[in-house]
């Protein structure tokens, strides 16, 4: 009878135990092209009949993650990065679960090209000469240089007569050459042509 009661008691005390037992999901997440490891992975557990439970890590400096203290039962697994397509895997914890390596792939659609252009300088300060980038305004195809006087800073036109900052500039240089001396090249280069 003892002996009985003493089996009875171990038999439920080792079940209690399993069932409270908790176990360690881990593994090393690489880049499918190259392996290497891929940092700051997440890695999101999830019970397949109660969304609400979740635990989570991170891949460290060498692809690792690990998830502690997961009690027994049927599981999510959802590791998700950016620029890479999502992994998601059904498991089932009844005991430390070792995933080895798992390898993301990139994920096409949102690898677009990107293009960083350097932005241009508009305004230099020379002294007492302002120069301005006329490559750095944007403006219509078919825009006069009073157009483009216009869009820079401080810059207005007046009468013909071209203001920085209510002041009147009395030189205008293109390429550092006098803008009507260039004027008047052009209009003696037309006349040429003309006759």
């Amino acid at each position: 009878m003892i002996r009985l009661v003493i089996s009875v008691f171990l038999y439920f005390f080792c079940s209690s135990f399993s069932i409270a037992q908790n176990f360690t999901i881990s593994g090393k997440i690489l880049d499918s092209k190259d392996n290497a490891p891929l940092i700051g992975v997440n890695v999101l557990l999830t019970k397949e009949n109660d969304s609400v439970f979740q635990k989570g890590a991170s891949t460290d400096l060498e692809g690792n993650f690990s998830i502690e203290n997961v009690e027994t039962g049927n599981y999510k697994l959802n590791i998700s990065y950016v620029s890479f397509k999502s992994f998601d895997k059904s498991i089932l914890v009844n005991a430390n679960l070792d995933l080895k390596t798992i390898t993301l792939v990139e994920d096409s659609k949102l690898l677009k090209e990107v293009i960083v252009e350097e932005k241009q300088i508009r305004v230099q300060q020379l002294g007492d000469t302002s120069q301005f980038n006329a490559n750095a305004f944007k403006t219509n195809k078919d825009a006069t240089t009073e157009d483009l006087l216009t869009k820079m800073p401080g810059v207005t036109s007046e009468n013909g007569t071209v203001k920085v900052n209510g002041e009147e500039v009395k030189r205008v240089l293109v390429d550092g050459r006098p803008f009507l001396a260039m004027i008047h090249e052009l209009q003696c280069k037309i006349y040429l042509l003309i006759s």
